[in-house]
């Protein structure tokens, strides 16, 4: 299947998250894929500030992200990325953990380059915050590609209501 969203020659800035599944009334977020959620080849995203962490992705309120395609989730080729949070973050699980969950590899990036703010990580998991695989695939791919994370590359996170957890 095709990716929801795929850029080229692009450059794309969002003053916040560049995806946001969250909820203020109790319902729960929910975007299930048949294929990879955004390919990018020669884009440059910008995706929130340091003042405000926002994350290039973002998983909260018993929200759920899930692709059912072997195809990484994201494909970064010859882009960049400079985020004010966290590359993904999922958190704030209430009642029902906050979830991305994977057939394949997360991230896969080719001669690319990402930032995270100095007090973020690459990827975030607190609050019960839960990521699936059912892959065999590593869950990040990477060739050529080059890293400035303000904190640890990858948080587990325990918290009310309790532990985060990665199930690969």
């Amino acid at each position: 299947a095709d990716p929801l969203l795929q850029f080229t020659d692009s450059t794309v800035d969002t003053g916040r998250n560049f995806l946001l599944l969250s909820s203020s009334i109790g319902e729960l977020p929910s975007l299930t894929l048949s294929g990879a959620l955004l390919t990018a080849t020669n884009t440059d995203f910008t995706a929130g500030d340091a003042e405000n962490r926002n994350s290039f992705l973002f998983v909260e309120d018993g929200g759920t992200l899930k692709s059912t395609a072997a195809d990484p989730l994201v494909t970064f080729e010859n882009s960049t990325l400079d985020t004010g949070g966290n590359f993904l973050t999922i958190r704030r699980s209430s009642g029902t953990p906050s979830t991305v969950e994977i057939a394949g590899p997360l991230l896969k990036a080719t001669d690319s380059s990402f930032t995270t703010a100095d007090c973020c990580s690459f990827l975030f998991l607190g609050e019960s915050a839960e990521l699936k695989g059912s892959g065999t695939q590593p869950l990040f791919q990477f060739t050529g590609s080059t890293f400035n994370v303000g904190a640890d590359f990858v948080t587990l996170a325990a918290g009310a209501p309790g532990p985060s957890v990665m199930d690969l």
